[in-house]
């Protein structure tokens, strides 16, 4: 079975008009949480647990607002358990042995696998706040066209007054007030997205570095056994 990539698909909110909701089957949030309990049987263990560790995998969708995204469970896919010798285990040995025993509270009906497609991203972060900076020009446009034309029906009927001042003030003020604090948050969710992905880019590097020294080192030490070993063969043909 082949696996085809498909892009995410973006629907409006319909509860708010400044939201956007982002989908894909591929998708999904874990969520790990620490357990008591008076005592739990687990597979692969021959304790009785009071302290667990719980994963739960689910699907997921994003939620685009306030010029962040924000990540939601949708269904629960499985459910497990470990205990904290487990999971020490799990996320130390990685690509070492058959795997780690783990304990299932909740399964689908069916376990049978199937290729979910994956992701293609249709535009960068700079890209997406380009679109919501825009977006938010335009709307600040509008609200100047519709001061514009309250000021010029005021110099079409040639005079104003207190009330009609007073409402053109008050649309002027607001304005002034959120133009600059609108912006203001848009750089700095971009600054706060940008420094995600920094971060994120320096754990890739060194999780990099980490495993080409630790391929390095296996590689050293295969080949300094079989110097030892071909050091060894000379030394009894020698004596042979």
């Amino acid at each position: 079975m082949t696996r085809n990539d498909q892009a995410p698909t973006t629907t409006q909110d319909t509860r708010n008009n400044d939201s956007v909701r982002i989908e894909h089957p591929a998708y999904g949030l874990a969520i790990v949480t620490r357990q008591q309990s008076m005592g739990t049987e687990l597979y692969g263990s021959s304790l009785s647990h009071k302290t667990t560790i719980s994963v739960e995998l689910t699907t997921a969708h994003t939620a685009r607002n306030m010029h962040r995204d924000w990540h939601h469970q949708d269904d629960c896919v499985c459910r497990f358990t470990m205990s904290e010798s487990q999971w020490a285990v799990f996320v130390s040995a990685i690509g070492n042995g058959d795997g780690v025993p783990v304990t299932f509270t909740a399964l689908p009906k069916t376990v049978d696998a199937e290729f979910i497609p994956g992701i293609v991203t249709d535009e960068s972060i700079h890209s997406t706040f380009s679109k919501e900076i825009e977006r938010e020009c335009r709307r600040y446009v509008e609200h100047t066209k519709t001061i514009l034309h309250d000021v010029e029906a005021l110099i079409l009927n040639g005079k104003a007054n207190k009330a009609q001042l007073g409402e053109l003030r008050a649309k002027l003020s607001v304005f002034a007030d959120r133009l600059p604090r609108d912006m203001g948050f848009i750089q700095e969710s971009f600054a706060e997205a940008m420094e995600t992905v920094v971060d994120s880019g320096k754990v890739e590097v060194e999780a990099f570095i980490q495993s080409a020294i630790h391929r390095a080192g296996i590689e050293s030490l295969t080949s300094a056994q079989h110097i030892t070993a071909a050091i060894q063969h000379d030394k009894k043909d020698i004596v042979g």
